[in-house]
């Protein structure tokens, strides 16, 4: 599976929750919706580490698929995000991050 074929599922996913919802799916909500997976991150991070109070404590393996969750809800915005302001994912990681590590893990050898 590739980067193109994620964004068109992720996509069709949030057509699928907007129409349940009837939700509109604009660039307002979008990033409304990341500040709040945001916060649902932070918080599945500070139970993963226990840095919570105890009453929130939750087995390991819970806290882990918790805190997974989360960091998919936070990707799968980022995803349409891109797809809403006509972002090419690949390209743009290619060129901010990727060839940077190409060259870093060259310099290695």
């Amino acid at each position: 599976m590739d980067i193109k074929e994620i964004q068109e599922l992720v996509v069709a996913n949030s057509e699928r929750y907007s129409k349940k919802h009837n939700i509109k799916i604009d660039l307002n909500w979008l990033l409304l919706k990341l500040m709040e997976e945001n916060g649902e991150f932070a918080n599945a991070l500070l139970i993963y580490t226990k840095k919570c109070r105890p009453e929130k404590f939750v087995d390991s393996g819970t806290a882990k698929e918790n805190l997974s969750s989360e960091l998919i809800d936070i990707f799968t915005t980022i995803v349409l995000l891109a797809d809403s302001l006509d972002i090419d994912i690949l390209s743009s990681l290619n060129k901010k991050v990727l060839e940077k590590g190409r060259k870093y893990l060259k310099s290695q050898e």
